[in-house]
């Protein structure tokens, strides 16, 4: 009996691609790391001023501070980022819904559409494609980005918040974190037929503290 066939997954942030270009990451992939799946998300990102939006790579309340990029963005080691979503969202799946996606905007219109080309892509080449969302950090494209409101967050059993954590994730007993993450799924699977697979990301309640 032979043996099964290897699965490698490889995640691909869609700022790579944007930075290297589609064909060049895919081909390094298939030369270099023999991956048979490659993960993405549904955003684009750009540069902003130092100190504005967010540090790449990311600070993780402090701890990453002195952290560099292995590959650069945009020409520099470390820098500060903010994400559009890379589609337009549809609006009638989040009707009622007390979460609402990050609206498109002239950066989603401009360099969104790379993330279906590397869905597109990959597929053609024969790997198997997946989409990367937050389970419980709304809008749930990047965990840098977003968040839930107070009576959303997870408690202790006397019902005070952890002091210290690292993480904003939401409560995964909260039925309106749930409400959005299953509308958001609707809205990914229709917004992105090459996606094989959605896969979400951080569905428990991390212990990390300060």
């Amino acid at each position: 009996m032979s043996p099964s066939p290897r699965h490698v997954g490889i995640t691909v942030l869609p700022e790579y691609f944007q930075n290297e270009g589609v064909g060049r990451v895919l081909d390094n992939i298939q030369r270099r790391a023999g991956a048979t799946a490659i993960a993405t998300s549904p955003y684009v990102m750009r540069p902003v001023a130092d100190g504005d939006g967010s540090r790449e790579p990311p600070i993780d309340a402090g701890a990453g501070a002195v952290r560099i990029l292995d590959r650069p963005l945009w020409g520099r080691r470390d820098l500060w980022v903010r994400t559009s979503p890379s589609y337009e969202p549809d609006l009638r799946h989040y009707d009622g819904l007390r979460y609402r996606p990050a609206e498109a905007d002239a950066h989603t219109r401009k360099d969104g559409g790379i993330v279906a080309e590397a869905l597109q892509q990959a597929k053609a080449r024969g790997f198997e494609t997946h989409l990367q969302v937050q389970a419980a950090i709304p809008p749930g494209y990047r965990v840098q980005f977003g968040g839930p409101v107070t009576e959303d967050r997870p408690c202790l059993p006397d019902g005070t918040s952890p002091v210290g954590r690292v993480d904003n994730n939401g409560s995964l007993a909260s039925p309106h974190v749930l409400a959005y993450t299953q509308a958001l799924i609707r809205d990914l699977a229709v917004a992105y037929p090459d996606a094989d697979v959605l896969r979400i990301d951080w569905p428990e309640y991390p212990p990390y503290s300060y």
